[in-house]
This record gives C-alpha cells, structure tokens and sequence, in this order.
C-alpha cells in the first residue's frame, strides 16, 4: 500500500547502501512499512547518473552515508546523494552511525537533509516519519526544528589544525554558550578570504534545532 503525503505518492523505496547485508537488513524494514524495496547494487558511479536513474525507478531513497567502504560502490557519499535528491523534489533518508564524527562532512549538505536517523534505531514507523517529514520540507512546511530563520554568527576561532579548515562559532540567537563547529567549505568561495577570528555574518539558520549537530547554515550575508 503506498505512502500519500499530499499529492505525492511513495510506493518504491532504493536502498543506498555499500554494504549487501545493510542493504538486505534495511529492506525488511522498508517492506514492514507497506512499501517496496529496491536495493541499489552497484556500482552506482557518479552523482548525476546515480539521481537521474533514481528519479526515474523509485519514489523515495534511504542512504547509508558512507559507500565507499567496500568496493568502489559510489563516487559520493550519502549526505550529497540526498541533499541532491531533495534539490530535485525527491524524499530521502540518511541513515547513518557517524552522524557526529562525520559532523564537518554531513554539515555541508544538512540544509537539505531534512531527516538523518541512526543506523542502529532505524525502524518501520521511523521511515515513514522521515518521508512525510521530507515530502513537507520540500512543499515549504518545516516542522518547528528545522524552520530557518536570519540570524547573526560570529566567528571564535579558525581551527587551523583541523584539515579542511573548521571554524568555531557562536550563535547569540541559539545559545551564546555553545561554539558550533562548522567546515570553511560550507561557505561560498568569494567569501572564504575573508573569514577570521571575530568576523560576523547572518545566515538562514534553523534556530528550533536541539542538538547543535542538526544546525544547517545557508544563504549568508557579509
């Protein structure tokens, strides 16, 4: 029985993940939730190809966000393979353990990654809960922690150490306790040269966020 969330029907569900016994364990999931599974082989080569057979053979996808662990799998990894996705209409999951060691990665893409469930608690209802959330998301209607709002960053210190370089920053409309970090790269290239310790800026931020991993940055202003 398919999925209807609006006007949008999920009915096929891919399986994105470098691993045939993950990909095998998600699909029961995947089936206890009155959906189809389609299990992504592999190779899936480079982005665009990979979300231009998506579009066209399933609905919705669940992305394991490592998949290049075994074998050459992808030419990207999960956090892209959904922000891209969501950029083109199409709900997706990501499913993953490494959501906070991979913070600087996934960081880049969380502004279109509307739900990122751990591997270990992923189940039916779970699923479900992620596509309807994205399917909105992508229609306009946030839920409260993910709404975007204009707010002022400030810059507390460049960790030079760190490759890519990673910043520390405070958000006074978030917690002015709390230094999030977040990846030079996130920011458009004209602006990288002039990030220091103390610059400030404004970007669209989800505010309602809990967790300081779940922050997204986009749309800044200098």
């Amino acid at each position: 029985m398919p999925l209807v969330v609006g006007d949008k029907k999920i009915e096929k569900v891919e399986i994105v993940d470098d691993n045939p016994k993950a990909r095998e364990a998600m699909a029961w999931h995947i089936v206890d939730a009155k959906l189809e599974a389609i299990k992504a082989p592999g190779p899936l080569g480079r982005l665009p190809a990979f979300v231009s057979l998506s579009l066209k053979s399933a609905d919705a996808a669940v992305c394991d966000h490592k998949l290049g662990l075994i074998g050459k799998y992808a030419e990207f990894d999960g956090a892209q393979a959904v922000a891209e996705l969501y950029s083109r209409g199409f709900p997706a999951v990501l499913c993953t353990n490494f959501a906070k060691s991979d913070i600087d990665t996934i960081r880049l893409y969380r502004r279109k990654i509307p739900s990122l469930i751990r591997t270990d608690d992923v189940d039916p209802d779970g699923l479900v809960e992620g596509f309807v959330k994205c399917v909105k998301e992508i229609k306009g209607d946030f839920v409260p922690s993910r709404k975007p709002w204009r707010t002022l960053i400030r810059v507390e210190e460049l960790l030079e150490d760190v490759k890519p370089l990673t910043l520390n920053v405070v958000l006074p409309g978030w917690s002015s306790n709390e230094r999030v970090r977040i990846p030079l790269d996130i920011f458009p290239s004209q602006f990288r040269q002039q990030i220091m310790a103390d610059t400030r800026f404004h970007a669209m931020v989800n505010l309602g966020a809990e967790d300081p991993n779940e922050l997204f940055f986009d749309e800044f202003e200098f």
